[in-house]
């Protein structure tokens, strides 16, 4: 007996063949030419990323120079600090509560 495949076999696998490979060639540019593409669109999208973070640190400088020129706010209000040391204090030292004196009558 004969190892291998018989000629049926080869017969169908001929038409395997053809019918599956038939334009390698023509599938193989296709491929070759969608790669191309996805790697220009690639570079068109990484491009446009660096216009875009070129105009956000952009605007960004803008407002930091705007900060710059703008005059300092009024303070509304004093600081408790500065409160406590412009005034005196409302007792002298010793507490007077209301406790105290409860407790004195009871």
């Amino acid at each position: 007996m004969e190892e291998g495949l018989t000629e049926p076999d080869k017969k169908a696998a001929q038409q395997l063949v053809q019918l599956s490979g038939g334009n390698e060639e023509e599938e193989c540019k296709k491929v070759e030419h969608n790669d191309s593409q996805k790697t220009k669109k690639k570079k068109e999208k990484e491009e446009e990323g660096k216009e875009m973070r070129a105009e956000i640190s952009d605007r960004g400088k803008e407002e930091e120079e705007e900060d710059e020129h703008r005059p300092r706010k009024k303070q509304r209000f004093r600081s408790l600090a500065s409160i406590y040391e412009a005034t005196k204090p409302m007792n002298d030292g010793t507490h007077h509560g209301s406790r105290k004196k409860r407790r004195e009558r009871g």
